[in-house]
């Protein structure tokens, strides 16, 4: 489960790491074109990554459109968390995942 999960974090952050600042016009263009029919909400997880990125940098580059980047990252967001939870239960990981987790929050871990 760690492993998956370093493997994903590394995956965006080499994306990461090839940063291209947009414009306020690419920033306009692309939060109207990804907001149209939740489009965001259907991609794949390094789009959502990407395009969540994107976003988060517009809201520095175009102040006053912020809250329209805000709400394109919420959908990247929503979508990340679609593909990590379908991979975690596709692959059965989901009681790993619970008690990985609990033991992370300091709760004891029982066992039904």
């Amino acid at each position: 489960m760690k492993t998956v999960l370093a493997v994903l974090i590394l995956s965006a952050a080499a994306n990461a790491q090839r940063v291209v600042v947009p414009t306020v016009e690419q920033c306009r263009a692309d939060q109207k074109v990804w907001s149209v029919g939740k489009d965001t909400l259907h991609r794949p997880f390094r789009d959502a990554v990407k395009r969540g990125a994107e976003m988060s940098m517009c809201r520095t580059v175009d102040p006053p459109n912020a809250s329209l980047y805000t709400a394109v990252i919420e959908d990247c967001d929503i979508n990340r968390e679609k593909h990590l939870v379908n991979f975690v239960q596709r692959h059965g990981m989901v009681e790993e995942f619970n008690k990985e987790t609990a033991v992370e929050a300091g709760l004891t871990v029982t066992e039904n």
